[in-house]
This record gives structure tokens, C-alpha cells and sequence, in this order.
């Protein structure tokens, strides 16, 4: 079996499994807490990152792979390292500045993502964002 097919199937396998562990999740969270105000909070704080990261990330992932051959070719395999490093360090970077910016105005994401959010469900979203959203670091490592 070739290398190609092992790395294929490999990630295609850790990919299921996220999904259902990520399921698990969402099926513990219901069953602790139902269609509640701290479930809604939870899964909006979550979603957040994700969503502001997912925009660059795209972007990234469209543009990376032709590139990164471009400069293999050009560079050899000493020039794409320093090229993935390059784009593996502005991704850090941004990642961190983009979390810090979300900490600083978590209270304005918060109502940009969840319009009818109010009082202490407000409070709690804002709180939990704060918290959830240095994960984009993470986001941005993994994409």
C-alpha cells in the first residue's frame, strides 16, 4: 500500500472520529443541560473562533498547496521548509492578534452572533467567549 493511500486513510479515520466525539459532545451537553440558556451560550462562545478563523483558513488552504510546489520547485526542499515556517509563524501571529482583538471586543462579537442575547445570557456569552476564544491559536495551527 502506498504512502499516499496510509496518510489518506488515516486522516479520513481521525476525521470520523472527530465528528463522533464531537457528536458525543453535543449529546452530553443536551442531556446535562437540554435546550437551555447555558447550551445556547456555550455552543455560540464555541462557534465563534471557528467562524472568524474558517474565513482566513479557507483562504489559506486554497492558496498554500500551489504555492508551497511553486517555491519546491524554484527553491528545492530547503526553500518550501522556509516557506511552510513562514506561513506556519504569520499564522501564529495572526491567530494571537486576532484572539487578543476578540478578547478586547467579545461583547460586540457576541451581538454580532447571537442578536437576541440579553442580560445574563449576554454576561455568560461574553464570559465564555473571553474564554473560547484564544482556541484560535489552535484553529489556526490545525487548518
Amino acid at each position: 500500500m502506498s504512502k499516499l493511500i496510509k496518510s489518506t486513510a488515516c486522516l479520513f479515520l481521525i476525521t470520523i472520529i472527530s465528528k463522533l466525539m464531537g457528536f458525543f459532545r453535543e449529546t452530553v451537553l443536551v442531556s446535562c443541560y437540554g435546550a437551555s440558556m447555558v447550551s445556547d451560550v456555550f455552543i455560540t462562545s464555541m462557534n465563534i473562533p471557528f467562524v472568524i478563523f474558517s474565513i482566513i483558513a479557507s483562504a489559506l488552504s486554497t492558496i498554500f498547496i500551489p504555492l508551497f510546489f511553486e517555491v519546491k520547485e524554484q527553491r528545492g526542499d530547503l526553500g518550501s521548509l522556509k516557506f511552510s515556517n513562514n506561513i506556519f509563524n504569520i499564522v501564529i501571529i495572526l491567530s494571537v492578534t486576532l484572539s487578543i482583538i476578540g478578547y478586547i471586543f467579545a461583547e460586540p462579537l457576541v451581538k454580532i452572533f447571537a442578536i437576541d442575547f440579553t442580560g445574563e445570557k449576554l454576561d455568560l456569552a461574553v464570559k465564555f467567549t473571553k474564554i473560547m476564544i484564544f482556541s484560535m491559536v489552535f484553529i489556526g495551527l490545525s487548518n
